[in-house]
């Protein structure tokens, strides 16, 4: 991992999770808490280094006139595996004291939103921790993205210290896929397109290391103004729905059914979704156009009867999905939802692919607004047909390869619930958030016929 085309030292990624494999090399590793809080110290004011220069703490000796100064190089780290404070490492809680005048300029001018980046990390069970028992560890994963933040002089208020938005999109007349990187993006089809040429064929090559490693010595190609994103994958193998997954969404039916035994799916063509930012048709068929607000798993290998267990292994990373619905096309048939499952551009999917550890396993929300209005909330607590559950049911009876999407289910309050039925109509607004995610947004228009 380099940055600025410095190789940094001494740095290692450690699972709290897991990290007794790693007390050979970072001392006694007894008290989780105090490693998550003092390393979290000390990466705050590593990673935060140009909010805080001003400051210059000569135990961090962080100088701004050294832009290629990476994490744990032991410019940065010298004062911290040496000197008088060496021995306070055997309590990782002693890092601490290392970098409170730093902290307190962070907790000064930031007092949340630099934080919480790194309280996310620690929620995510990953941390750079700097080891000089283990010199020249590489770091591995997605983590690894930490050090673009450093590089780029990411605005850590803006949430973009630790990207790994992946995305498709279409510049110069071209289609290809990239990185988000701050306000900008690196171009990674145009690095790797002759073996790699689509984000689908990354996933099924299992190559994002590969990705990661050409991002962190890349500058960004394009300004996020000057392309427009494709969907996540454009054209997914197999896109498949789950209807009726949260508690409440069964009751709505008001037919005194028990809750389901098995998930109710669907599948959808990809003409029938659109990419952020692109409008949702309604036809000049029907008036019934809906919105449904999901969250997506995009499968990163393929599998075959997953078992539960392992089966979140198998999953990228995670993305928004409205899936519209032409509700009167619905009941055409006794047990056929797909014509009004798969109108032309009446869903959308997007607006990127963020990987699973980014995201992390802890409760997800998903929430549809129209023209500003809060219609349906969730959490995937509450779901009837857990994230694991889904695929391993679905993994029976169909192989699922790297670029493939599982649509989850949506929540109550569908327009078609409501009494009145509230429809979307053309210049209605729809979003689709997923916190740690992002916000799928979209316009409506009516489809011409000339």
């Amino acid at each position: 991992m380099f940055v600025d085309g410095v190789e940094p030292q001494g740095c290692v990624g450690i699972d709290l999770l897991d990290f007794q494999r790693e007390r050979d090399g970072v001392g006694l590793l007894e008290r989780r808490e105090p490693i998550a809080q003092g390393r979290k110290d000390l990466l705050a004011g590593t990673f935060a280094r140009r909010q805080i220069a001003a400051a210059r703490d000569p135990h961090l000796n962080v100088d701004e006139g050294v832009p290629g100064v990476a994490v744990g190089d032991p410019v940065m780290t010298g004062d911290v595996n040496a000197g008088p404070d060496a021995a306070e490492r055997e309590d990782t809680g002693g890092d601490r004291g290392l970098v409170q005048r730093a902290n307190e300029v962070i907790e000064r001018d930031r007092p949340s939103d630099v934080l919480r980046a790194f309280d996310d990390q620690v929620r995510h069970g990953s941390l750079l921790m700097p080891s000089p028992a283990r010199s020249g560890v590489e770091l591995t994963g997605a983590r690894r993205l930490v050090n673009i933040g450093v590089k780029r002089g990411f605005d850590l208020a803006a949430g973009d210290a630790f990207p790994m938005k992946l995305l498709s999109f279409r510049v110069d007349n071209r289609e290809s896929y990239g990185l988000l990187a701050g306000n900008g993006v690196i171009d990674l089809g145009r690095r790797l397109g002759s073996s790699l040429p689509d984000l689908r064929a990354l996933l099924a090559a299992e190559a994002l290391d590969r990705a990661v490693e050409i991002a962190s010595r890349a500058s960004a190609d394009y300004g996020a103004d000057q392309l427009r994103l494709l969907k996540p994958i454009p054209t997914p193998g197999t896109f498949i729905c789950v209807g009726v997954n949260y508690r409440d969404r069964n009751e709505e039916y008001k037919d005194g059914s028990d809750l389901p035994r098995y998930p109710s799916l669907f599948f959808r063509t990809p003409g029938s979704l659109v990419a952020h930012g692109e409008p949702l048709v309604r036809p000049p068929e029907s008036e019934q156009l809906d919105y449904e607000g999901e969250i997506a798993l995009i499968i990163g290998r393929a599998g075959r009867r997953i078992p539960e267990a392992r089966a979140m292994e198998f999953v990228a990373g995670y993305s928004c999905v409205n899936e519209g619905t032409i509700r009167d096309w619905l009941r055409h048939g006794k047990f056929n939802v797909t014509p009004g499952k798969n109108f032309e551009r009446s869903g959308a999917f997007g607006p990127w692919l963020v990987t699973s550890d980014e995201v992390g396993e802890s409760v997800l929300s998903v929430t549809t607004r129209v023209n500003g209005e809060r219609r349906q909330h969730d959490t995937t607590d509450r779901l009837m047909f857990s994230f694991p559950r889904l695929i391993n049911y679905i993994s029976t009876f169909c192989e699922l390869h790297a670029g493939d999407v599982i649509a989850t289910g949506t929540p109550t309050g569908a327009g078609a619930r409501f009494d009145p039925p509230r429809y979307l109509r053309p210049g209605d607004v729809v979003e689709v958030e997923v916190p740690r995610v992002g916000v799928l947004r979209n316009e409506v228009i009516a489809e011409s016929l000339s």
